[in-house]
């Protein structure tokens, strides 16, 4: 899941740029300052993208995060469990001194055969 979740995540930030690229701006009044619009700091520049494709990128982006995340929970926690599986599983010692599953009935390293 977490490769899927970074292919999303990468289309959605190309969506993103293409769609951001052509941004048009204009100059708005703010009539804070009375009637009008006489001085230079009562206006300010508004941008806007020039089509919708920067907000499906956005989103795209957005959902592409949170699968990554959850791919990347989901292999910690397998992980985790496996760890888990693994120190709970008992072990015994075969008489050459090797450590073997204690479910085994024969030593992995030698071949001698265990005992009950």
């Amino acid at each position: 899941m977490l490769e899927i979740g970074v292919i999303i995540l990468a289309v959605g930030a190309i969506v993103a740029l293409i769609g951001g690229y052509g941004e048009v701006s204009y100059i708005q009044c703010l009539p804070s300052g009375g009637s009008g619009c006489a001085t230079d700091t009562q206006y300010t520049t508004v941008f806007l993208a020039n089509s919708e494709m920067l907000s499906v990128g956005l989103s795209i982006v957005l959902v592409g995060a949170v699968i990554m995340i959850g791919g990347s929970i989901t292999n910690y926690l397998a992980r985790l469990g496996d760890e888990l599986k693994a120190s709970l599983s008992p072990t015994r010692l075969c008489p050459n001194g090797a450590q073997v599953a204690g479910t085994s009935k024969f030593c992995q390293s030698c071949g001698n055969k265990l005992g009950e």
